[in-house]
């Protein structure tokens, strides 16, 4: 008795659907993330690009943009999922771009190329642009009319946009840039902080004795509101009742802190 039409065509069903499954293209991902527009004149370039790559790399479509993963030959059946993969980053790339700077790459056909494109414009090797960010980041000074830390993070920016153009700057550089930064007011925090030892001198540490510095300069003022108006960016508000002198005396008279290694309590009570 020869068997049912279901068991006779089962060696051709399995044979086409392995066939298919061996043809079927491999994707790099099936999602394209909502990425901040690049800003047109590259003020955030530097972490529009970390968060490109992160993207890519999440996909592992990175390659095609390094020239790890090449155009096969066009005869080749893996040169279709190439080609689809670089449109995939190439949409990723251009997402990013609003309609001025989509003009720069508008002709642009392949996504290692778009990419190239962007990083010619915005991330410019030359030895001028590394000098005039370097200036600006040491002849800044910040504003005591508004909150310190985000101004300190836009420092912290331009440190990491000239180490993104080949200059890492250390560590200790960068918080002494913060320091010198500081407003006329907080010339006595400068002070000590320059006197710190330098084992004890980091940016975190740096952003936590201004932060508490910031902290006596809000409850220093009069409850009337006058100082959450100044916070929004009205007026400063009256000046505190006792000298800078006499409080960063009276927080070092409370004894420092091996553990966060700031001044106005005392290890234990950490």
């Amino acid at each position: 008795m020869s068997g049912s039409p279901t068991t006779a065509l089962q060696p051709a069903l399995t044979s086409t659907i392995s066939t298919s499954m061996t043809a079927a293209p491999m994707r790099g991902s099936n999602k394209l993330y909502d990425v901040p527009y690049l800003e047109e004149n590259g003020s955030n370039f530097t972490f529009w690009k970390y968060r490109v790559e992160l993207v890519l790399q999440l996909h592992n479509l990175w390659p095609l943009i390094d020239g790890m993963d090449k155009a096969p030959a066009a005869n080749l059946p893996d040169y279709a999922d190439w080609v689809y993969r670089d449109h995939e980053v190439h949409t990723q790339i251009v997402l990013t771009l609003n309609d001025k700077l989509l003009n720069t790459v508008f002709q642009v056909k392949m996504a290692m190329e778009a990419w190239d494109h962007l990083m010619t414009h915005y991330e410019g090797k030359g030895d001028q642009k590394i000098a005039y960010l370097i200036i600006e980041l040491f002849q800044s000074t910040l504003s005591d009319d508004s909150p310190l830390d985000p101004q300190i993070n836009a420092l912290m920016r331009m440190a990491n946009t000239i180490a993104s153009l080949g200059l890492p700057l250390h560590d200790k550089l960068i918080t002494l840039a913060i320091i010198i930064s500081l407003p006329p007011s907080y010339e006595t925090l400068k002070t000590i902080l320059t006197a710190t030892k330098s084992m004890d001198l980091s940016v975190e540490n740096v952003r936590s004795q201004v932060t508490i510095e910031e902290h006596w300069h809000v409850h220093a003022t009069d409850s009337s509101g006058v100082f959450t108006a100044w916070f929004k960016g009205g007026h400063k508000g009256k000046k505190p009742s006792m000298s800078q002198e006499e409080r960063l005396a009276q927080r070092k008279a409370k004894g420092y802190c091996m553990h966060c290694r700031n001044h106005g309590h005392k290890t234990e009570e950490c």
